[in-house]
């Protein structure tokens, strides 16, 4: 790749080939490089407590052949944080999230400097809950409202793209998506599935048929960018009869 290619945007890369290359678990590589663990927000204060590990995930990740990292932003939802009594720290989680990001990426296009890198801020409904719990949803009192606040600090700090993550429900995830399109920024829309007992595909964790459930998101909007599966044991074949 020449100095030209690394300039070139993720929407003409998407159109390039071969297929992109996502990091890994991010979350999970924080806890497995030691960092401090919260039982109700997981990765989401290793940002603060402990950056350089943070910061050394995302450059492993690089190091590996990642194209685009995504920011640990994930576990750092409004009403998770806020659940977890948290929210004063909500701001803070999020900003350093991003900039760790951004400054993994500076780190290796010094060494790399030929090499398209793009960055990710993570947006997700999750509760850190097999389905998601009720309780933690409404610890925001007003719909969307936490979902908004986010999207706004991933804006501020600026990404490539926001990728919502293990999206498994509509009335949140489209509240979700709202928040993330407003910002104006590519967005793609990762969603979560499994097999119910009766052998249904259904949004993980929910009796919601997959293939209903995106029909009714994508009626929002057709402008996402991109849209697929995430954290499901899928057959090919599956993944095609929704898409």
């Amino acid at each position: 790749m020449n100095s030209a290619n690394a300039e070139m945007t993720l929407k003409e890369r998407l159109a390039d080939s071969p297929p992109i290359l996502i990091d890994g678990g991010t979350g999970a590589e924080i806890e497995r490089m030691g960092a401090t663990m919260h039982p109700e927000v997981w990765s989401a204060r290793a940002t603060l407590t402990e950056p350089d590990i943070v910061r050394a995930v995302h450059n492993a990740f690089l190091s590996a052949g990642a194209e685009i990292i995504i920011a640990n932003t994930y576990p750092a939802n409004y009403h998770v944080m806020a659940a977890a009594g948290l929210s004063h720290e909500f701001e803070s989680a999020n900003q350093r999230a991003l900039e760790l990001a951004h400054e993994a990426r500076t780190e290796f296009q010094k060494k790399t400097a030929d090499r398209a890198i793009w960055v990710a801020g993570s947006m997700s409904t999750t509760t850190f809950s097999p389905g998601l719990d009720e309780t933690v949803i409404n610890t925001v009192p007003t719909p969307g409202e936490g979902y908004r606040a986010q999207a706004e600090i991933i804006a501020d700090v600026g990404v490539d793209v926001i990728i919502l993550e293990m999206m498994r429900d509509v009335t949140e995830t489209r509240l979700c998506l709202d928040a993330a399109l407003a910002t104006g920024l590519p967005v793609w829309l990762g969603l979560s599935a499994e097999h119910s007992a009766a052998g249904t595909l259904t949004f993980h964790g929910s009796e919601i048929p997959l293939a209903d459930g995106v029909q009714q998101i994508l009626a929002q909007s057709r402008s996402l960018q991109a849209v697929g599966v995430m954290h499901s044991e899928l057959t090919i074949g599956e993944v095609q009869r929704i898409a």
